[in-house]
């Protein structure tokens, strides 16, 4: 992360610097920043802090850190059903390949 933050710097003092290498730059960090939140959200809540407390800390509703928080966990479980999906359509296609291959209709 220092090699962002030096380039940040170079940014910073450039008057010339080009603006979208000024904004490829903010979403590095954002990402950064979003990753760190994240995490920290999670501890906070293993260890039994309220999404109150969480949210006077970001300076944000607890609404808005709960809802958050939860379209992350949505946006895993649609990646897990993915997942599971594939698994599905994989296995059904190995099954009508072994089927085929010994004679049978397939299911």
């Amino acid at each position: 992360m220092s090699a962002a933050w030096n380039d940040w710097e170079r940014l910073r003092k450039d008057p010339e610097a080009d603006p979208i290498e000024v904004l490829m730059a903010i979403s590095a960090f954002q990402k950064y920043f979003a990753a760190i939140e994240k995490e920290a959200v999670n501890v906070a809540r293993s260890q039994g802090r309220t999404w109150h407390e969480i949210g006077a800390a970001l300076g944000r509703s607890r609404q808005a850190i709960w809802q958050r928080a939860a379209s992350r966990v949505d946006e895993s479980k649609a990646a897990d059903w993915e997942a599971l999906g594939q698994l599905l359509e994989d296995s059904w296609a190995t099954s009508a390949g072994v089927r085929h291959k010994i004679g049978m209709s397939p299911p």
